[in-house]
Formats: C-alpha cells, structure tokens, sequence
C-alpha cells in the first residue's frame, strides 16, 4: 500500500530585502535600494516563485523585508501580479505587506488593495523622534498618521502597527506617551518587542564602545509590563510573547510559524518548512543574484504536489529534523502562545507526549519553579514564565 502522500503547504513568504536606511538594530537579510539591485532582484524571486505548485491554495501568505514598499511601483506590480498569477488564494487568505511609514504611497497603496493584499503591517517603532533617533529609524512621527490615513483610504481595514520599547535612553514617561498614542490609534493588533542587541548590527558596536548604554533588565522589565498592562486596558489581547490583538484578529500567517505548520519560504535570507525539511537561502545578495545551480533530486512527495526538483533555487542550507528534535521544536513554538500547549492535540501533531519528550522531568520541574502551568487542560507559560521565556525555552531544547 502506498503511504498518503503530505499535503503542500498553504503559506507562502516572500523577503523583499530593500530598505532605504537600514536601521541602527536590525540584523535582518536587507540589502540598501538602488534601482538596479530592485530590478535584478525581482526576476530572481519570481524565478523561485516556480517552485511552488502552479495554482496552489494558500491560506495566508506575507510579505516581509526589508521593506517590500520601497519597491518602485514597476517592480512591486510584477511582483504582486505573479504571486497572484501563481497561486489560488483561498476564501478568507489573509496576505499581509509590511511597510514602513515613508515608503507607503497613494499609488502603492491601492497597487497592495487591487492585488488582493488585505492587512498591512506598519514599522512605527515609537512616536517620539528622540527614541525613533536612538533606534536609527528615517522616518517621523507624522509619517506614521499620513501612512494609516492613506492605507484607509485605500481601505485597509486590517493594519497592524509595530512599537519597539527599551530603546536606549527612552523614558518610562516616553514609552507611557507612545503607548497613549498607540491606543488612540484604535488598531485592532499591536507587536511591541524588547529591544535586542543583535550581533554585528551598528547599535550592538555602540555598545561595545560606549555610545549607547542599555537598559539594566529591571527597566526591561517594567516597560514590558507597562506594555501588557496598557494594551490589555485597550482591549488588544496579550495571544503572542510580542504580539497584542482584538478577538479574531491575530496574525493568522504568524500563527503558522508558532504552531509548527509548513510553509514555503521565497527571498534572500528566507526561511521555509517544506515536506519537513527547513532550508535558509543565502542572506548574501551577490549569491542570490547570480547563477543558481540545480537542486539534486528530493523526497518524490515534492514532485508528486509539481514542485520542479530540476529547477534552480539559490544557495540554501537545509536542514531534516530527526522526529524528536522536530517536536521539542514544536513544543517552544506552541509555548510563545498565551495558550500554550494542549497535550494530546500536541501528541497527535508531533508523534510524542510531553512526557516521552521530556523523560527527565523538565517540564514537571519548570512547573514546580512556577514558570509554567498546567490550567484548563493546557500546558503554559505562567506570567513569570513570560518575563523569563528565554531561559524556559533553553532547558525545553
């Protein structure tokens, strides 16, 4: 008898890397917008877009970058016509675009609106300039009002802003002004996350010679509990680690990652999870733009859903979990919902209890150090479990 085969994903990313500044915290794949860079990039992106199966349905797909608005509209266009060309776009696909502030036009706007793109998710960061020049950001504070105004005009019901706290210097007063502009604004789903120091990016070099000086992990913590605190109070539930939404309004493409569900993955420096095998092309640009080679023959169950095994695809490491590694992951992932875990839809997911996963007692023993819980038939960080949800996920690996 033959085994049934794996259904194809339904989520689709594509990276646009170009941003027209590249912020002073970002260790993202991004690449400066020139025109010729743009221009070269797009056939090469469409040129992976073959890979997935002509006509495919997809239940979400985004956009991500970089700044996939700071594509000239030529470009932008080509690229939003050939997804939508591609693929089969499910009744309700949610396909978000982010955006930042100074990128969005009138005519790129109604260019997302026409192809079907129905949620946008706006870089704000914050609302203050003093905090937006520690974070290197290019735009203004009235950048962000003239780009929601012009996405409801072109009307974008779905728009998502980002704010970004503890940013070198920032105030508690700083962080209470933006999270009262923010809350003004009346959206329907905020990501608020803990500036981090990545390695290699412009601020983390400050640092280490002294020009910017972090916040201690005390004042982290009482600006993320500000922030809880405040978007629980406007009615934007806290569903996500970083990610705050009214009922119903969650990122459902997001919640594919979190839950541990396939998807494929276009651009530099993408990530995708296909037929359970992860594999993350090259975050060189020169390597993405040159000759690709072809790609040896895969599992048959790709060409089986008419993914060209033939075709080239960029440079790439990929990576076939072993089962119980695969599960652990899907368990961290499950963990970053407020919901958490539930055990026996997580059995059936992943092949495993959580108490073949965790012989040892781990879990049992992060219960008992009041980081998680078990409430309701669910496994779940506690709210301390929340505040050290780094080191919980580093004894669950």
């Amino acid at each position: 008898m033959n085994s049934p085969r794996a259904a194809p994903p339904t989520s689709l990313y594509v990276h646009v890397p170009f941003c027209l500044k590249r912020c002073a915290y970002c260790d993202f794949a991004t690449a400066p917008y020139d025109d010729a860079s743009a221009k070269a990039y797009v056939p090469r992106l469409l040129q992976e877009l073959e890979r997935v199966p002509a006509g495919a349905p997809m239940a979400t797909i985004y956009f991500g970058g970089g700044t996939p608005t700071a594509l000239a509209e030529p470009e932008l266009e080509r690229l939003l016509a050939a997804v939508r060309e591609r693929v089969t776009l499910l009744p309700g696909c949610e396909w978000t675009c982010e955006a930042n502030p100074e990128s969005v036009t009138p005519a790129k706007a109604r260019l997302l609106r026409e192809a079907g793109v129905n949620r946008v998710s706006l870089g704000a960061q914050s609302f203050q300039p003093e905090v937006l020049q520690a974070l290197g950001r290019d735009h203004a504070p009235p950048h962000v009002f003239k780009a929601l105004e012009l996405l409801r005009a072109a009307c974008f019901r779905r728009l998502t802003l980002d704010l970004m706290f503890a940013a070198p210097g920032e105030t508690l007063a700083q962080l209470d002004a933006d999270l009262a502009q923010l809350t003004a604004l009346e959206l329907d789903h905020v990501s608020a996350y803990c500036l981090a120091y990545e390695a290699g990016t412009p601020l983390t070099r400050m640092r280490a010679d002294g020009r910017v000086t972090p916040h201690d992990d005390d004042t982290e913590l009482v600006h993320y509990r500000r922030v809880r605190e405040r978007l629980a109070a406007a009615g934007l539930a806290h569903y996500e680690i970083s990610n705050y939404a009214r009922p119903g309004e969650e990122s459902r493409h997001n919640l594919v990652y979190w839950r541990g569900e396939e998807y494929f993955g276009l651009g530099l420096g993408a990530g995708s999870y296909e037929y359970g095998t992860r594999r993350t092309n090259t975050r060189v640009l020169a390597d993405y733009l040159g000759e690709w080679a072809a790609e040896p023959p895969a599992d048959a169950r790709s060409a089986a859903h008419g993914i060209s095994l033939a075709a080239p695809r960029p440079p790439h490491e990929a990576e076939t979990l072993e089962p119980a590694a695969k599960a652990r992951e899907r368990a961290i992932l499950g963990l970053r919902l407020r919901a958490g875990l539930d055990p026996a839809a997580f059995a059936a997911a992943s092949g495993f209890s959580l108490e073949q996963l965790y012989r040892d007692g781990e879990v049992d023993s992060l219960i008992a150090r009041g980081v998680l819980e078990r409430a309701a038939g669910r496994v779940r960080l506690t709210e301390r479990g929340l505040e050290l949800a780094d080191e919980v996920f580093v004894e669950l690996v």
